[in-house]
């Protein structure tokens, strides 16, 4: 038999049997496995799909709470939205809202509003249902922007049948709808059953079971939905609701492990989301939404399950026959349940036996033949050819040795036999070379020890460099004899280390050496010897010495010129940089890969730099440019970079040795010119400024000084002494208007991030415009103008009245300066519901404005028409300043004007409304004041009127119930006070107190005043 044969016979029933045993093992433990494997994948797909689901009621529960609260806001303040411009009666009495809220045309507040539709039940709502309904459509308007993608529709319901829903992706445009009949009533949907106070008394989140949608006739719509219910002081206003389609429901929940299902069930039994329902029919997945009535074994007995309690981890059922996962939910009270039938994981596991098995079986016999054609080729065919080449290379001469028998192993070994006599012969020569070689090394001493550190052998330079003695002295210096306690202990089979060591040899002469001191071990691991290696390296050492001295200035030159040298290999790329560079920029060695320079560059001059890069490397020649790198502390560096190409052989037609450069700081060059630019420009900025403060102030000290003249012009004039007074208090009211003119205009001409806002204060705009008429009459009476005030509305405001009466003194100035006849009028106008603008117009009869003056007018320098006289009126300022003022208020300017026909400047400001006082303060007396004092007569009425009571003109009748006076009455025997009380004003003295009149100093007045008004208004 031959070799093949035999070799075969042997190695094939135990390649079977392997092969068998294999395959039954893990058929055996593929069933085991596979019981685990879907026991931890049903377990992840229902964690998975739970974390999805409470994920997405989270975003629900979230967007509904946002919603009610938006709602609840709105309702305490309503928004400019009527009910008209969102719903359209129709015919039957109920009202639809209008196709621009679908279609995304813009609605009240400028704001586009699509995707929404809506229905109101008959009759029109009123009262608290319509401010529910327009705050619902405001919470709409303010939500939609906003929310998030998965978030496919929001809306809201009402218990009067009321609807409101925004779902910009539905398909029929909401036309069910924005049609629905009269008779469309909901009552009785599970989504508004759910919201009830009778069902929900403590209005929390509420979902729907699986249903069909209102709108869908034909069944094949199926969703679920969560509610928010929004009552208000115990009042049920109606619930916010978002539609989970089932579809989307499905896409976004984690699809169960193969042949699994997920199912997720309410507390009271019905179905609310199945993972196969995209395969059952409308009909097959109506009959089993009730799960304790459904037509299908398994989901009953799913419900029988939950009933019994569900323990929240994975395990087998019993009842089931199958493997079950189940999470509960808080809100809503869902459980979500992921089952996977016994019988599915058995015919898997059966199927999967069934194939290994196949392939276990195929293998075998695969094995079997391709093992016999292997063996024959690589075996028994190989072992002829080996007996026939070990033969002839184990002969002598060329002559062929004479096989002693047929066996093919004998022949073999005695082939092996010879050849072990030809490489003893062989290694004798390779030894003799070998010393030759060795010999020949010039500045190498090669050493040869026993393993008890005698000297075997020693090569020409070792005897040359030591002598005889001194490399016998070595060995007992390294340990190698017995006696000597070893120095430089060595592991056997470790890679020999060298080291440099400075050794005075036996005539005297110093040299430096490189050693190594290499184990010699056999093929079994035992040593038998050791290895000496030296090498002189003096004239090497020494001119390494030199260089690093070299070196050393040079770095110590750089480091005083903030700068290091650096060096490019072009074959690999690296980058050697000093110890300069290295501690500035935070390198960690003292070479790294050119790719890693752009870590070291700042981010805006990363790209650039990159770029200088590769082109003077491509250039190959001398290179210069700035970059913004990145120091050891992270902050920016500027720096130059200055290098040239290095060639072999002196020229650029040479090889190319590389890139050599310095890089250099130049970040306090670069600060110090920064610094004599931005000197330069702040020095221009500030002669600029003062030029525009001088030219603000100029203007702005003009208008209202003219007004001031005119009034002392009067009061010479004048006889009476309360029209003289009166003139007095305007003069002071103005000189405190310019004092703050003054200030808003110094503040003007500071950077905006320098600018102060003034306080807001109480005031009446209709006596606003009046004392700025009063101010400019007597120099209208000079010009023979009329001065008109139309002010009906006497609300009182939060606002800025001295900026104000700034930028209507303007106006009213320019309107008297370029009307020669005729009149001007001040008017103001109340805003409309809903609105806080008030509208103040200064209109004159003048000549008007040339229209391309008008498109230059309110800005700054762009001068002005002449004045009635023809003369120019100054630099255009004014308007500008106004402009400016009233967009610092919020508000805004504007002129309209024709040739001829008159100039309407006016001002619209948002002005709210003044808090309105208690009714205890409401209409509790009248108070007249004679006061030569303006200043101090304002502060009475101020606290008068903070306590209720009007300000009334001396002599009015009826008679004040209190006149504050400064004038003798007593003496004069003149008083206005009629049958009421008398308050005399005193320069020093006690206070005097009467049962119908007191005397006081001025403090003592101040201070008595508040209780003497209470005291008077209480009887």
């Amino acid at each position: 038999m031959s070799l093949s044969l035999r070799g075969l016979f042997i190695a094939l029933p135990i390649v079977a049997l392997i092969i068998g045993a294999m395959a039954w093992g893990i058929y055996s433990g593929s069933i085991d496995e596979d019981r685990a494997e879907a026991m931890r994948e049903v377990g992840i797909a229902n964690d998975a799909a739970t974390g999805a689901l409470e994920r997405g009621i989270s975003l629900i529960t979230e967007t509904e709470q946002k919603a009610v609260a938006t709602m609840t806001a709105k309702l305490d303040r309503p928004g400019p939205t009527s009910l008209d411009e969102i719903f359209v009666p129709a015919a039957d009495g109920a009202a639809h809202t209008r196709d621009e809220l679908w279609s995304g045309a813009r609605t009240a507040g400028a704001i586009r509003l699509s995707g929404v539709g809506g229905y109101l039940a008959p009759p029109q709502p009123t009262g608290e249902r319509r401010a529910a309904i327009l705050a619902a459509f405001e919470t709409l308007r303010q939500m939609t922007n906003g929310l998030p993608s998965e978030i496919e529709s929001l809306y809201f319901f009402s218990p009067a049948n009321d609807l409101l829903i925004y779902a910009p992706r539905r398909p029929d445009e909401l036309m069910f709808y924005r049609t629905a009949a009269a008779d469309f009533d909901f009552q009785n949907a599970e989504f508004s059953r759910i919201t009830s106070p009778e069902e929900n008394p403590e209005g929390e989140l509420s979902c729907t079971s699986l249903q069909t949608p209102l709108y869908d006739d034909s069944g094949d719509s199926w969703t679920t939905g969560c509610m928010l219910p929004i009552r208000i002081g115990g009042r049920h206003l109606g619930a916010w609701g978002i539609s989970i389609p089932l579809d989307l429901l499905t896409d976004r929940l984690t699809p169960p492990p193969e042949d699994a299902f997920t199912i997720i069930v309410s507390a009271d039994g019905k179905l609310i989301h199945h993972s196969g329902a995209s395969q059952m029919e409308s009909a097959e997945l109506q009959a089993n939404v009730d799960l304790a009535t459904s037509g299908a074994p398994l989901l009953r007995e799913v419900w029988a399950y939950v009933q019994g309690g569900i323990d929240e981890r994975t395990l087998f059922s019993d009842d089931l026959d199958a493997y079950v996962s189940a999470r509960a939910l808080s809100a809503p009270e869902w459980v979500v349940l992921t089952v996977l039938p016994e019988e599915a994981l058995s015919a898997r596991a059966w199927s999967l036996a069934q194939r290994m098995i196949f392939v276990a079986l195929t293998g075998a016999l695969a094995l079997g033949l391709i093992l016999s054609a292997i063996f024959h080729r690589t075996v028994a065919s190989r072992v002829s050819r080996l007996v026939a080449r070990i033969d002839r290379v184990a002969a002598v001469e060329g002559v062929a040795l004479e096989p002693d028998s047929n066996d093919e192993l004998e022949q073999l070994e005695h082939a092996f036999d010879k050849m072990e006599d030809r490489l003893a012969m062989a290694r004798s020569r390779e030894q003799r070379s070998f010393d030759v070689l060795v010999n020949a090394a010039e500045r190498y001493a090669m050493v040869l020890y026993d393993d008890h550190g005698q000297l075997v052998r020693a090569s020409k330079g070792a005897l040359d460099l030591f002598g005889e003695r001194q490399l016998i002295h070595l060995g007992s210096e390294w340990g190698l004899t017995a006696e000597a306690a070893p120095e430089l202990p060595a592991a056997a089979g470790s890679r020999p280390q060298p080291r440099i060591i400075k050794r005075q040899l036996a005539n005297g002469r110093e040299v430096w050496l490189e050693e190594f001191l290499i184990p010699l071990v056999d093929e079994s691991g035992a040593p038998f010897g050791t290895a000496y290696i030296g090498h002189d390296i003096t004239e090497a050492h020494e001119a390494q010495r030199a260089i690093k001295e070299s070196l050393l200035f040079l770095e110590l030159a750089q480091s005083s010129a903030h700068a290091g040298h650096f060096a490019l290999d072009p074959e690999t790329m690296d980058l050697s940089i000093s110890t300069w560079l290295r501690e500035r920029f935070g390198v960690p060695t003292d070479t790294l890969p050119l790719a890693q320079v752009a870590e070291f560059v700042h981010e805006s001059r990363r790209e650039e730099t990159m770029a200088a890069i590769a082109h003077a490397i491509a250039a190959k020649s001398e290179f210069s440019f700035e970059t913004l790198a990145i120091d050891a502390d992270g902050k920016p560096v500027a720096v130059v970079v200055r290098g040239t190409a290095v060639f072999r052989e002196g020229n650029e037609n040479g090889q190319l040795a590389g890139f050599y450069g310095i890089i250099q700081d130049i970040t306090e060059q670069k600060e110090a010119a920064e610094a004599l630019l931005r000197a330069r420009d702040e020095a221009r900025a500030e002669a600029r400024a003062k030029s525009d403060i001088l030219a603000v102030i100029s203007h702005e000290i003009r208008t209202p000084i003219s007004g001031i003249l005119g009034l002392i012009d009067q009061i010479r004039r004048e006889r009476s002494e309360s029209e003289r007074s009166r003139a007095l208090t305007l003069v002071e009211d103005s000189s405190e208007a310019l004092l703050k003119t003054l200030d808003a205009t110094l503040q003007r001409t500071r950077v905006e991030q320098e600018r102060t806002d003034e306080e807001e204060e109480e005031f009446r705009p209709a006596d606003l415009i009046e004392r700025v008429a009063e101010l400019f009459r007597p120099l209208a009476r000079r010009k023979g103008l009329a001065i008109d005030v139309d002010a009906p509305a006497r609300d009182c405001v939060m606002g800025q009245p001295a900026r104000i009466q700034q930028i209507l003194a303007n106006f009213v100035s320019n309107a008297i300066k370029f009307t020669p006849t005729g009149r001007v009028s001040l008017s103001v106008m109340a805003p409309e519901p809903g609105s806080t603008d008030w509208t103040f117009t200064v209109e004159d009869t003048g000549g008007g404005i040339d229209p391309e003056r008008m498109k230059t007018i309110f800005q700054p320098f762009a001068g002005s028409a002449p004045d009635t006289l023809g003369r120019a009126s100054g630099s255009g300022l004014g308007l500008s300043i106004t402009h400016d003022i009233a967009r610092q208020l919020g508000g805004s300017v504007n002129a309209s004007s024709s040739p001829g026909g008159g100039t309407r400047m006016r001002l619209v400001l948002p002005l709210a409304a003044a808090e309105k006082r208690s009714d205890e303060f409401a209409e509790r007396g009248t108070i007249a004041i004679d006061l030569a004092q303006a200043s101090l007569a304002i502060r009475i009425e101020v606290i008068a009127h903070e306590k209720g009571f009007t300000c009334v003109e001396p002599g009015q009748q009826p008679s004040p119930d209190l006149f504050v006076t400064d004038a003798d009455t007593s003496a004069t025997g003149r008083s206005d006070s009629g049958d009421g009380f008398t308050v005399r004003l005193i320069g020093s003295g006690p206070v005097e107190r009467g049962a119908d009149h007191l005397q006081a100093t001025e403090p003592d007045l101040l201070e008595l005043l508040p209780g003497l008004l209470d005291e008077l208004a209480d009887g």
